[in-house]
């Protein structure tokens, strides 16, 4: 950050919710649906329809106030937020705005070095989903299948301090919804899109009046880009003693930057009024505590029971359980493995934290795990039995991953297991001695470096296969035999 100023960010994070229908009409949710073949009169406002409120989405919204310690409120009611854009048919968008769903509450984050913050939440309202509008070369074409998609919106405080701080915000909103299972999180898609209030002041001084909106930020590496251009755009205005005009501003991925659209609205300019056709939505306290008792494990909860149950470091803990498919994969896996040792599961964490998400990005188009869980639990069962080396079953994890066969036919086939009987190492052994005497004279007489070189042979003479501690155990008494008999 800059040293004579500070910034103050808050976040807008709008989340689509995981439901079968839309917020206010039976029609489903479908994202890969054929343009405009999931409307009704009651998302596209025809005159006379009436919306009906989706419980689904009322329920979502209580389990994430629930998950950030929010006061949620027993009536809340819905307005009409008045604006025209072509992908809005109804000229309104239903949305709460008097009396949200909830207030209050707090997201920790986890910063470098073992820090921690709290950001504050203002509020999390229910609302639905405008259209989607295409831009071509022809023009622009719009697909109303997203009208009256049911969001949730979570609004901060603006208590984040730089950039990277409101990425790593976002990240752990993200990781929340995924694990209570009301959104996919996917930004790329737009099931999770994320807009940014931000402003800079001297440290300590005044909460400024003055603020920029930036929009259509869709990954949490533009978050952080969008907002380093915009501190540093107004830092130099300031230090110019310059004003700092309130606008929107979009983010222009393929052009990496920010591109100003509109001057920014107030509140009053949208006209919120409340919607008449929609009564209060009342929660009982009967509703809350059901929910309660029904919450899934959320991030923090799992991350110290995972670490606890298998034996595991922070640090590897921290990367399982950063994408809730991967904690479900490592716990899956864990359950097949024939021993459940501490060695066993930190084996199976290395595995699949490493090799495995290696494979995952190499096959990004693929939503499935390239390795059924079953199948890398029988590949480290032999990694711990000894049955394969590390540089083998490498081998045959490379084959598992291309070909999707089980480890098990695999190293039947190629005849891959473990050399660990010490008559046959023994021989391997003698006979690279006897081809290298010289060598082994050179040994003898000091350089201890060359045991590498016949350990390196021994194993190549194997393909890998003989078992590394058995053949240095071995190669040093063959050499103490030669040394007595030099």
């Amino acid at each position: 950050m800059h040293d004579s100023f500070e910034a103050l960010i808050g976040l807008e994070i709008h989340i689509q919710l995981r439901t079968a229908t839309k917020a206010f009409c039976p029609c489903p949710v479908d994202s890969f649906a054929l343009p405009n073949t999931l409307t009704c009169p009651v998302c596209l406002g025809h005159p006379g329809a009436l919306p009906v409120a989706n419980r689904a989405m009322v329920e979502h919204a209580i389990r994430l106030g629930l998950a950030v310690d929010a006061s949620i409120h027993p009536a809340s009611t819905f307005s009409r937020k008045n604006y025209f854009y072509p992908d809005l048919p109804k000229g309104y968008q239903i949305t709460q705005f008097h009396d949200p769903i909830c207030t209050g509450g707090r997201l920790d984050i986890e910063l470098d070095k073992g820090r921690t913050q709290t950001i504050r939440i203002s509020r999390i309202h229910m609302e639905e989903d405008a259209g989607k509008s295409l831009y071509n070369s022809d023009g622009i074409h719009l697909d109303l299948n997203r009208c009256g998609v049911p969001l949730l919106e979570l609004v901060t405080k603006p208590d984040l301090g730089s950039p990277a701080e409101a990425r790593i915000a976002l990240a752990a909103v993200r990781q929340l919804v995924i694990y209570l299972g009301i959104s996919d999180g996917e930004m790329e898609s737009g099931s999770l899109r994320c807009d940014a209030n931000v402003s800079v002041r001297r440290p300590g001084g005044a909460v400024p009046t003055t603020w920029t909106e930036l929009k259509n930020m869709n990954s949490l590496r533009n978050v952080e880009t969008a907002l380093t251009r915009e501190i540093e755009r107004q830092v130099t205005l300031l230090r110019q003693n310059m004003f700092i005009e309130p606008c929107t501003f979009s983010w222009n991925d393929e052009a990496n930057r920010l591109v100003a659209t509109r001057s920014k609205e107030t509140t009053s300019e949208y006209r919120y009024l409340p919607d008449p056709d929609l009564p209060p939505v009342e929660v009982s306290a009967a509703l809350i505590e059901s929910l309660k008792a029904t919450q899934p494990e959320l991030p923090t909860a799992r991350r110290e029971r995972i670490m606890n149950r298998y034996h595991l470091p922070a640090y590897d803990v921290r990367i399982l359980t950063a994408e809730k498919s991967l904690a479900d994969y490592y716990e899956q896996a864990a359950s097949h493995l024939r021993r459940k040792t501490p060695e066993a599961f930190r084996v199976l964490c290395r595995w699949t934290t490493r090799e495995l998400l290696h494979a995952i990005k190499e096959q990004s188009s693929s939503p499935e795990h390239p390795v059924p869980p079953g199948h890398l639990a029988f590949l480290v069962d032999n990694i711990v039995d000894s049955t394969l080396t590390v540089r083998t079953a490498s081998e045959v994890f490379s084959v598992m991953v291309r070909e999707r066969k089980h480890p098990g036919d695999i190293i039947k086939k190629q005849d891959l297991l473990q050399i660990s009987n010490p008559e046959r190492i023994l021989d391997v052994i003698e006979t690279i001695l006897d081809r290298h005497p010289e060598l082994v004279q050179k040994f003898l007489s000091g350089k201890t470096a060359l045991r590498r070189f016949f350990i390196g042979e021994a194993m190549k003479a194997t393909r890998g296969r003989a078992n590394p501690s058995m053949v240095a155990r071995i190669l040093e008494t063959e050499l103490e035999k030669r040394r007595s008999r030099a």
